[in-house]
């Protein structure tokens, strides 16, 4: 049995709106409802143990963080119920809603999660819309005739966390400005690679974008570079590295991914921490 011990770093807000048995680990009941009832996908890493499933299990808490501060909680009318978008569909695509309750126990969450249901078992007269990311659809398209302008000497400072998530071949200037170079290139032959992201430290959206060797025959990829453009709009700017773990995490929260490189089935899970989004 897997300790039910909470795995992460950010704050859940959704543990703070309501008591949440069953989505606390990536293998509580309630998390292995959702994806019963969700359209089939793979919501775990290969390698990760059994039972656990780390994807939807950071997709819904930072899905839910967007939701309460887009103000999309949207009560019943006798005000005991309450319910929010996962975002998620059905096989049959019907949209997936998260249904609390009024929490009875004194002192404590207001709300109780009750269950996830298809959006024809919902008795609210209206319904919450999904979260949003972003206003313009140009923003999670790459646009090729833009400049890339990686800072190399920051992703290898002395930060081990982020200088760690590169292979041990790349962690030197010569090494990685040529895995840039060649990475740049191969993103503007093929602007599709480009996938994006959200990123809530920023509130903006990024575009993550392959990191490969600066050999052209080698199509392995190494890492993960977050980009965005500048305050000007006349480039792409980019300042870290994420391994691939954490850069399917984010990304899938904006849309089900169909990416030949970004793919859960490619990534060996290594437990740990939840990185944040």
């Amino acid at each position: 049995m897997i300790q039910d011990k909470p795995v992460r770093k950010v704050n859940f807000k959704m543990l703070e709106f309501g008591y949440c048995p069953g989505l606390v680990t990536p293998s509580g009941d309630k998390l292995q409802d959702l994806a019963s009832l969700a359209a089939e996908e793979q919501w775990y890493f290969n390698g990760d143990p059994q039972g656990e499933l780390r994807i939807l299990f950071s997709y819904i808490h930072h899905t839910f963080n967007r939701i309460e501060s887009e103000g999309k909680i949207e009560e019943s009318d006798d005000g005991l119920m309450c319910c929010f978008n996962t975002g998620l569909h059905t096989k049959h695509y019907e949209e997936i809603f998260g249904v609390f309750q009024k929490n009875r126990v004194p002192g404590k969450q207001p709300w109780f999660l009750k269950e996830f249901l298809p959006k024809s078992k919902v008795g609210f007269p209206k319904l919450p819309e999904r979260a949003n990311y972003f206003e313009d659809i140009s923003d999670i398209i790459f646009d090729y005739r833009l400049d890339i302008r990686i800072d190399i000497q920051h992703i290898l400072d002395e930060d081990t966390e982020r200088k760690n998530r590169l292979p041990a071949e790349l962690r030197n200037v010569q090494n990685l400005e040529g895995a840039v170079n060649m990475t740049i290139k191969r993103i503007k032959s093929n602007y599709r690679l480009a996938i994006p992201q959200f990123y809530f430290g920023t509130g903006k959206i990024q575009l993550l974008i392959p990191l490969f060797s600066s050999n052209p025959e080698d199509n392995r990829v190494k890492a993960v570079i977050p980009i965005e453009k500048h305050s000007s709009g006349q480039f792409y700017q980019g300042h870290t590295c994420l391994d691939m773990r954490q850069a399917y995490n984010n990304a899938r929260l904006i849309a089900k991914l169909d990416s030949d490189w970004l793919k859960p089935s490619a990534v060996v899970g290594v437990p740990g921490d939840e990185e944040e989004a």
